[in-house]
Order: structure tokens, then sequence, then C-alpha cells
């Protein structure tokens, strides 16, 4: 078992069973139960009918200098979100209500599972992007998106930064997007190897040329196709202990007498694996990884412009 894989309910399924319908979380953004995404945050996804160019209304980086796209990997590279995102599908499966951003933020402080130095790092990235020394920030996941799971996280952490809707990312491709793209471009991989990540698919999805830099961040680069610089960082797991969660940030009616003794062996089994063994996870405090970067992908960045 991978302890940073959280599960999440299988695509093309509603929780309510029925047609899709819209639910309104306690902050006001809409949630549609059956889209490949949700819409609380204007990221733009490349379809999945149409995978190889969309135009997403972004400036353009002009032909003859071009700037650097920075795109991040998600789980293990910029935080450990399996268990995060098992409280989230347990929101939408049993609880059948839209979770609160603003409270997972909470939940995402009090455990750990934002790496260390990810606000340094993402704090750079914009300031550098706002002068003009990178053209756009992309985040590029394996994480699946059928439930809105990286629409979710993508808010989350908008709203950690005290950002606005869509003021981090220029664009975020998930699992579905990768893999149409990969499958259009016959790009062979195997499942238990991990999914390539293709560099042209990040420049065509924001409508870049085709020389365009791309520096990547991520934490296992052997999946990386056509990126002009790679950065690895070690992977970073943390175990969160769920139920303690759950009995702290959940009210009496989420977390009941009946969903406990029915949730709660699922919700300590990273847990559990963490108690059995500790040195399969990160010690969170000696993490150093992202800030050694910031630097890096500064120096990176200048390299990429000259």
């Amino acid at each position: 078992m991978n302890p940073s894989c959280g599960t999440t309910p299988s695509c093309g399924t509603t929780p309510s069973g029925g047609e899709p319908k819209d639910v309104v979380s306690s902050e006001g953004y809409h949630y549609a139960l059956e889209a490949e995404e949700l819409t609380c945050s204007p990221v733009h996804f490349l379809t999945f009918e149409s995978p190889t160019v969309v135009e997403t209304g972004l400036p353009k980086v002009h032909a003859q200098t071009p700037k650097p796209v920075i795109v991040l990997d998600s789980d293990e590279t910029i935080g450990s979100w399996g268990d995060l995102s098992l409280l989230y599908s347990y929101f939408w499966t049993v609880l059948r209500k839209a979770p609160c951003p603003t409270r997972f933020v909470e939940i995402a402080k009090a455990t750990g599972v934002v790496r260390p130095h990810l606000a340094e790092l993402l704090t750079s990235l914009l300031s550098m992007k706002a002068e003009g020394d990178v053209g756009a920030i992309v985040l590029m996941t394996a994480a699946p998106n059928c439930y809105g799971w990286v629409s979710f996280l993508v808010r989350v952490l908008e709203v950690w930064l005290d950002l606005g809707k869509g003021a981090l990312f220029d664009l975020v491709l998930a699992k579905e997007q990768i893999l149409a793209w990969n499958k259009e471009k016959s790009i062979f991989w195997r499942p238990e190897e991990g999914i390539p990540k293709d560099m042209h698919q990040v420049k065509a999805g924001l409508g870049l040329a085709p020389d365009t830099p791309t520096l990547m961040v991520e934490d296992r680069p052997h999946l990386v196709l056509h990126a002009d610089r790679l950065l690895q960082v070690p992977p970073y797991n943390v175990a969160v202990d769920l139920v303690g969660v759950a009995e702290t940030f959940l009210d009496k009616e989420e977390w009941s007498e009946t969903l406990a003794l029915t949730w709660r062996v699922t919700f300590s089994e990273t847990w559990d694996i963490f108690c059995r063994h500790p040195h399969h996870f990160t010690d969170t405090a000696a993490d150093v990884a992202l800030k050694s970067q910031v630097k890096t992908v500064k120096d990176t960045v200048k390299t990429l412009c000259t």
C-alpha cells in the first residue's frame, strides 16, 4: 500500500444515484456532483475530448522572448494528500455534502500534509511571474479529478495562501487529461511505473510556442518527458490520524457513533502503518527539500531566459 494515495470514488457515478445536481457549500461555491471537475475555482483544465490544443484566454508569451513555464507535481512533491483526499471522498460519498475549503486548510495546517516551505516556493514563483521572469505556473498531477478532488485541492491552496480563485495556477492538468494526451500521442507507459507527463501538453494547453522552456519540480523525474530542466525532490509522505481529525474538526452529525463504527478502520489505515513502520514516512521537521529549491528555481529561470 502506498500511504500517500487516498481513495477516491469511481468515475461516472453520483452520490445521490440520480441526475447530476449542484450543491452549494457554506462558502458559496457551486459543485457539480457528476462533473469531471468542480467549478469551485476558475482554473482551466484541458477537456478530455480535445486534449491537444486549448485556448485559455491567458496572455501568450511572445515568440521571440519565451518566458519559462514552471510545472509542479502534486502528491509527494508539494504535499502528502492521500489522507486528505480520503476525507474529501467521505464528504461526498457518505455525508453527501460539499466540504469547506477553509476547514480543510485548518486540517492541513494541523496535520502537516502541506510540505514545509511550500508557501515560500509558491510566493517566489508568483513574484517571478509578476516581474515577467516566469510565463506561467502549472500544476500537473496523476491524481484523478473525476470527483473534483484536484480542483478542490487547488482551492484549498489558494485559501491557504489568501489568494483569489484562479490566482495560483494558470493551468491544471489531472490524470484524465494526461491519459487522453498520452493516448493520442501514443506515449507508452506501464501502470505500475506511473503516468508519463509530457511538457508538450503543458505548452499546448497554454497556447505557447513549442520553444517555450519548461522547468518541472517532481519527485519522480523519470516520468517527465521533454522538460528543459528537472528539479528532483525526495518523496514527501505523511501519515494522518484521520480518526483524530474527524473527532476534532467534524461535528456530531458528520462523525456520529454509527459513522465512526463504520469508518474507523478505514480512517486508521495509514496511521496504523505509521505506528508500525515510522521510518517509511517523512520526518517533517527535518524536510527542507522545497526550501533549497527556491533559490535553485530562481537560478534555473535565469539560465532559461538567456
